[in-house]
């Protein structure tokens, strides 16, 4: 757990790690200087996710058939280019914060001393806050006036506006 923590991955994402060689003991005091150092020479930076390969290689496709469209090649050299499969190659596990990694989000967010697209770190923290505890996202955050607040109601609401 502390380092995952430590690293911002998925605990099972440590456990590939210490398979791989990475100098982690189970149970005990672990070195994390030694682990990054591991990790910086067993991660290289120039390979890719299978993921990633899948987006580049849509984008390639999308751009031949913009060629092939406007008229600047007979035919799309990208048409068949083979996908890979993403299941074999998870770089980083999509998973919620626990409670304490949230904390430390807010908390750190509203320290934070920079604005950040016009926003400081207090108002980013409450922000994050709204966006958990509603599920909205970051558009239908980006979109809300005063007025879709009613905050003198016995429970609050916010209402967001449908395009």
């Amino acid at each position: 757990m502390e380092i995952a923590l430590a690293f911002g991955v998925a605990e099972s994402t440590v456990s590939y790690w210490r398979r791989k060689g990475a100098p982690i003991t189970p149970r005990g005091k672990n070195d994390l200087s030694a682990i990054a150092r591991w990790r910086a020479n067993h991660e290289s930076p120039e390979s890719i996710s299978n993921a990633t390969s899948n987006k580049y290689a849509k984008a390639l496709g999308q751009f031949g058939r913009w060629l092939e469209r406007e008229g600047r090649i007979r035919e799309n050299p990208f048409r068949y280019m083979p996908m890979v499969n993403e299941e074999v190659d998870k770089r980083r596990e999509r998973r919620p914060l626990n409670p304490h990694e949230f904390n430390r989000l807010i908390e750190a967010t509203a320290r934070s001393q920079p604005t950040f697209r016009g926003l400081t770190g207090q108002d980013r923290a409450m922000l994050y806050l709204i966006a958990v505890n509603t599920g909205l996202r970051a558009n239908e955050l980006a979109t809300l006036r005063r007025d879709a607040l009613d905050l003198e109601a016995e429970q609050p609401t916010i209402t967001v506006r449908a395009a």
